[in-house]
């Protein structure tokens, strides 16, 4: 007798969950005003340390979703002792990682330009997010979810094009120097992989 076949549920939806800035929940929600993708989005905002935000995505069910990922600034992490312990987590229980050394804006920043200095602090970040949009008549600002929608989105390929042409020359360097395994990722400034995540969202341009 044949056996009757077993309908499993189809993991549809990537879970971001991102460490209490409106700023990152606006953009990844934001991204379906312009593109479309085979997932479905959702968007956590939680408020905590890099290594409790992974602990917080660990009580997740992974069965319920297709990638779980935390996104997270780099910042003084490292020096504070959350940073070894969230990534140590995050590989122990399949979580995917999405940071910003040190800070979300960098990653804004690569969608104007493509030279970001490795020097660059990250309170000089909104200042030259604000050198390339006063050519465009706008001011960046923390939460503006139009701003998001009308000057960011749109230019996500640029984005994702400048962060990696970077990001991925600064990895072969570090391998190099620490081996394959041994990435002090504290020390790459001006280094981001929100990249990653927006590749794994596999992202199409909607037909106007």
């Amino acid at each position: 007798m044949k056996r009757p076949q077993i309908q499993r549920k189809t993991r549809d939806t990537i879970l971001i969950i991102t460490n209490g800035k409106r700023t990152e929940k606006n953009y990844f929600e934001s991204l379906t005003s312009k593109y479309k993708t085979e997932f479905k989005i959702k968007v956590d905002d939680q408020n905590g340390e890099c290594d409790k935000l992974v602990q917080y995505a660990c009580g997740f069910n992974q069965t319920d979703y297709n990638q779980i990922w935390c996104v997270f600034d780099i910042d003084e992490s490292f020096n504070e002792g959350h940073l070894i312990n969230a990534l140590k987590m995050a590989r122990e229980n399949n979580i995917n990682i999405a940071y910003s050394n040190e800070d979300f804006e960098l990653w804004l920043l690569y969608h104007l330009t493509a030279i970001v200095s490795p020097a660059l602090e990250r309170k000089r970040y909104i200042h030259e997010i604000n050198e390339h949009l006063k050519h465009m008549g706008y001011k960046y600002k923390k939460s503006d979810s139009k701003l998001i929608r009308e000057i960011f989105i749109p230019k996500i390929p640029e984005a994702l094009h400048n962060a990696k042409t970077y990001c991925q020359k600064l990895e072969a360097e570090y391998q190099k120097e620490y081996g394959n395994d041994k990435f002090p990722i504290w020390k790459w400034k001006s280094s981001t992989t929100v990249y990653k995540l927006i590749e794994a969202m596999k992202l199409e341009e909607k037909d106007n």
